[in-house]
Protein backbone atom coordinates (compact mmCIF):
# COMPACT_ATOMS: atom_id res chain seq x y z
CA UNK A 1 0.00 0.00 0.00
CA UNK A 2 2.77 2.35 0.91
CA UNK A 3 4.42 1.54 -2.38
CA UNK A 4 1.31 2.65 -4.33
CA UNK A 5 1.18 6.02 -2.52
CA UNK A 6 4.85 6.58 -3.18
CA UNK A 7 4.05 6.30 -6.88
CA UNK A 8 0.74 8.26 -6.89
CA UNK A 9 1.90 11.28 -4.86
CA UNK A 10 4.60 12.42 -7.36
CA UNK A 11 2.16 11.87 -10.24
CA UNK A 12 -0.52 13.98 -8.56
CA UNK A 13 1.96 16.77 -7.78
CA UNK A 14 3.12 16.83 -11.39
CA UNK A 15 -0.49 16.99 -12.62
CA UNK A 16 -1.25 19.89 -10.26
CA UNK A 17 1.79 21.81 -11.48
CA UNK A 18 0.81 21.33 -15.09
CA UNK A 19 -2.79 22.41 -14.46
CA UNK A 20 -1.69 25.43 -12.46
CA UNK A 21 0.83 26.48 -15.09
CA UNK A 22 -1.78 26.24 -17.83
CA UNK A 23 -4.24 28.41 -15.89
CA UNK A 24 -1.55 31.00 -15.17
CA UNK A 25 -0.54 31.21 -18.88
CA UNK A 26 -4.17 31.69 -19.98
CA UNK A 27 -4.71 34.52 -17.48
CA UNK A 28 -1.77 36.59 -18.71
CA UNK A 29 -2.84 40.00 -20.25
CA UNK A 30 -2.69 40.25 -24.08
CA UNK A 31 0.57 41.72 -25.24
CA UNK A 32 2.36 40.86 -22.00
CA UNK A 33 4.73 38.59 -23.82
CA UNK A 34 7.30 40.32 -26.06
CA UNK A 35 6.65 40.09 -29.80
CA UNK A 36 9.22 38.27 -31.86
CA UNK A 37 7.79 39.50 -35.23
CA UNK A 38 10.27 41.69 -37.18
CA UNK A 39 9.41 45.37 -37.45
CA UNK A 40 8.22 46.54 -40.87
CA UNK A 41 10.61 48.92 -42.63
CA UNK A 42 9.09 52.37 -43.23
CA UNK A 43 9.70 54.53 -46.32
CA UNK A 44 8.47 57.68 -44.59
CA UNK A 45 11.19 60.25 -43.87
CA UNK A 46 12.07 61.05 -40.30
CA UNK A 47 10.68 64.17 -38.70
CA UNK A 48 13.98 65.96 -39.33
CA UNK A 49 13.92 65.10 -43.04
CA UNK A 50 10.28 66.11 -43.30
CA UNK A 51 11.24 69.50 -41.90
CA UNK A 52 14.11 69.84 -44.35
CA UNK A 53 11.92 68.90 -47.32
CA UNK A 54 9.21 71.33 -46.22
CA UNK A 55 11.71 74.18 -45.86
CA UNK A 56 13.22 73.45 -49.28
CA UNK A 57 9.81 73.27 -50.95
CA UNK A 58 8.85 76.57 -49.37
CA UNK A 59 11.94 78.23 -50.82
CA UNK A 60 11.58 76.79 -54.34
CA UNK A 61 8.02 75.68 -55.21
CA UNK A 62 7.67 72.64 -57.46
CA UNK A 63 7.71 73.49 -61.15
CA UNK A 64 9.34 76.85 -60.62
CA UNK A 65 12.91 77.97 -61.10
CA UNK A 66 14.74 80.89 -59.64
CA UNK A 67 15.15 83.70 -62.10
CA UNK A 68 18.74 84.92 -62.22
CA UNK A 69 19.80 87.92 -64.34
CA UNK A 70 22.51 87.29 -66.92
CA UNK A 71 26.06 87.97 -65.84
CA UNK A 72 26.79 91.68 -65.92
CA UNK A 73 23.14 92.69 -65.92
CA UNK A 74 20.51 93.56 -63.35
CA UNK A 75 16.85 92.69 -63.73
CA UNK A 76 14.88 95.88 -64.50
CA UNK A 77 12.17 96.88 -62.08
CA UNK A 78 8.69 96.17 -63.39
CA UNK A 79 7.65 99.81 -63.33
CA UNK A 80 6.90 102.11 -66.23
CA UNK A 81 9.80 104.37 -67.11
CA UNK A 82 8.61 107.99 -67.14
CA UNK A 83 9.03 110.14 -70.21
CA UNK A 84 12.24 112.15 -69.98
CA UNK A 85 12.17 115.53 -71.67
CA UNK A 86 15.53 117.25 -72.05
CA UNK A 87 17.01 120.17 -73.94
CA UNK A 88 20.55 118.87 -73.45
CA UNK A 89 22.32 116.89 -76.18
CA UNK A 90 22.49 113.16 -75.55
CA UNK A 91 25.78 111.51 -74.68
CA UNK A 92 27.74 110.56 -77.79
CA UNK A 93 29.20 107.12 -78.49
CA UNK A 94 30.86 105.18 -81.30
CA UNK A 95 29.87 101.75 -82.60
CA UNK A 96 30.85 99.48 -85.46
CA UNK A 97 28.60 99.22 -88.51
CA UNK A 98 28.24 96.19 -90.79
CA UNK A 99 30.89 97.53 -93.18
CA UNK A 100 33.43 97.57 -90.38
CA UNK A 101 33.44 101.36 -89.93
CA UNK A 102 33.25 103.13 -86.59
CA UNK A 103 30.34 105.57 -86.59
CA UNK A 104 29.17 108.00 -83.91
CA UNK A 105 25.66 108.72 -82.75
CA UNK A 106 26.23 112.43 -83.39
CA UNK A 107 26.76 111.74 -87.10
CA UNK A 108 23.02 111.16 -87.38
CA UNK A 109 21.95 114.35 -85.59
CA UNK A 110 19.61 116.33 -87.82
CA UNK A 111 17.32 113.31 -88.11
CA UNK A 112 15.21 111.70 -85.38
CA UNK A 113 16.98 108.61 -84.06
CA UNK A 114 15.77 105.42 -82.38
CA UNK A 115 18.55 103.52 -80.60
CA UNK A 116 17.94 100.01 -79.28
CA UNK A 117 20.53 98.10 -77.21
CA UNK A 118 20.03 94.34 -77.30
CA UNK A 119 21.82 90.95 -77.30
CA UNK A 120 21.08 87.55 -78.79
CA UNK A 121 20.91 85.86 -75.35
CA UNK A 122 18.21 88.26 -74.10
CA UNK A 123 14.64 86.83 -74.50
CA UNK A 124 12.83 90.21 -74.05
CA UNK A 125 15.15 91.71 -76.67
CA UNK A 126 14.37 88.95 -79.14
CA UNK A 127 10.64 89.36 -78.49
CA UNK A 128 10.56 93.01 -79.57
CA UNK A 129 12.95 92.79 -82.54
CA UNK A 130 10.15 92.11 -85.08
CA UNK A 131 8.45 95.38 -84.07
CA UNK A 132 11.65 97.34 -84.60
CA UNK A 133 12.22 95.65 -87.95
CA UNK A 134 8.74 96.60 -89.16
CA UNK A 135 9.09 100.17 -87.86
CA UNK A 136 12.55 100.61 -89.41
CA UNK A 137 11.12 99.67 -92.79
CA UNK A 138 8.02 101.83 -92.34
CA UNK A 139 9.89 104.97 -91.23
CA UNK A 140 13.18 104.49 -93.07
CA UNK A 141 12.84 107.92 -94.77
CA UNK A 142 12.01 109.75 -91.53
CA UNK A 143 13.93 108.10 -88.69
CA UNK A 144 17.43 106.67 -88.31
CA UNK A 145 17.28 103.35 -86.48
CA UNK A 146 20.40 102.09 -84.69
CA UNK A 147 19.94 98.49 -83.53
CA UNK A 148 23.06 97.98 -81.40
CA UNK A 149 24.19 94.53 -80.33
CA UNK A 150 26.17 94.56 -77.07
CA UNK A 151 29.05 92.59 -78.54
CA UNK A 152 31.12 91.11 -75.73
CA UNK A 153 33.27 89.01 -78.06
CA UNK A 154 32.23 85.80 -76.34
CA UNK A 155 28.48 85.27 -76.01
CA UNK A 156 27.90 87.70 -78.86
CA UNK A 157 30.41 88.31 -81.63
CA UNK A 158 30.07 90.39 -84.77
CA UNK A 159 29.73 87.19 -86.78
CA UNK A 160 27.23 85.44 -84.49
CA UNK A 161 25.05 88.54 -84.06
CA UNK A 162 25.04 89.18 -87.81
CA UNK A 163 24.05 85.57 -88.52
CA UNK A 164 21.28 85.76 -85.91
CA UNK A 165 19.79 88.93 -87.42
CA UNK A 166 20.32 88.41 -91.14
CA UNK A 167 20.33 84.66 -91.68
CA UNK A 168 18.29 83.17 -88.85
CA UNK A 169 15.57 85.83 -88.69
CA UNK A 170 15.85 87.83 -91.92
CA UNK A 171 15.64 91.26 -90.25
CA UNK A 172 16.68 94.21 -92.40
CA UNK A 173 17.04 97.05 -89.86
CA UNK A 174 20.40 98.89 -89.59
CA UNK A 175 22.73 96.78 -87.46
CA UNK A 176 25.57 98.02 -85.26
CA UNK A 177 27.97 96.46 -82.76
CA UNK A 178 29.07 97.96 -79.44
CA UNK A 179 32.47 96.26 -79.53
CA UNK A 180 34.15 98.77 -77.19
CA UNK A 181 31.19 99.16 -74.80
CA UNK A 182 31.03 102.80 -75.81
CA UNK A 183 27.22 102.95 -75.93
CA UNK A 184 26.84 100.83 -72.79
CA UNK A 185 29.13 103.13 -70.82
CA UNK A 186 27.64 106.35 -72.21
CA UNK A 187 24.18 105.40 -70.95
CA UNK A 188 25.23 103.16 -68.05
CA UNK A 189 23.35 100.23 -69.54
CA UNK A 190 23.24 97.39 -67.03
CA UNK A 191 19.92 95.87 -68.09
CA UNK A 192 18.54 95.28 -71.58
CA UNK A 193 16.70 95.96 -73.76
CA UNK A 194 17.09 99.73 -73.60
CA UNK A 195 15.64 102.10 -76.21
CA UNK A 196 16.45 105.78 -76.72
CA UNK A 197 14.18 108.12 -78.66
CA UNK A 198 16.33 111.07 -79.74
CA UNK A 199 15.08 114.23 -81.38
CA UNK A 200 16.72 115.63 -84.51
CA UNK A 201 18.50 118.29 -82.43
CA UNK A 202 20.19 115.58 -80.37
CA UNK A 203 18.08 115.95 -77.24
CA UNK A 204 16.58 112.96 -75.50
CA UNK A 205 12.82 112.55 -75.70
CA UNK A 206 12.49 109.24 -73.84
CA UNK A 207 14.57 106.39 -72.49
CA UNK A 208 12.73 103.08 -72.25
CA UNK A 209 14.12 100.33 -70.01
CA UNK A 210 12.57 96.97 -70.80
CA UNK A 211 10.79 95.47 -73.78
CA UNK A 212 7.90 97.18 -75.56
CA UNK A 213 4.97 95.84 -77.46
CA UNK A 214 4.19 97.06 -80.98
CA UNK A 215 1.64 99.67 -79.88
CA UNK A 216 3.97 101.24 -77.31
CA UNK A 217 6.81 101.50 -79.80
CA UNK A 218 4.51 103.14 -82.34
CA UNK A 219 3.25 105.64 -79.76
CA UNK A 220 6.78 106.81 -78.92
CA UNK A 221 7.69 107.03 -82.60
CA UNK A 222 4.67 109.24 -83.25
CA UNK A 223 5.66 111.46 -80.32
CA UNK A 224 9.20 111.63 -81.66
CA UNK A 225 7.99 112.67 -85.12
CA UNK A 226 5.63 115.26 -83.64
CA UNK A 227 8.51 116.89 -81.75
CA UNK A 228 10.53 117.44 -84.94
Amino acid sequence: MKTIWKVLIPVLLLALLLIGGSLLYRNLAPGALPSTAPEEESNAPTARHESEFTEHDAETPAGQTEIVPAVGTEAPEETETPVVLSDNPTADFSVLDEEGNMVSLSEYFGTPIVVNAWATWCPPCRAELPYFDASAEKYQDQIQFMMIDLTDGSTDTVESATAFIREENGYSFPLFFDVDFSAAEAYQINAIPVTLFIRADGSLLHQQIGAMDEATLEAYIQQLLADN
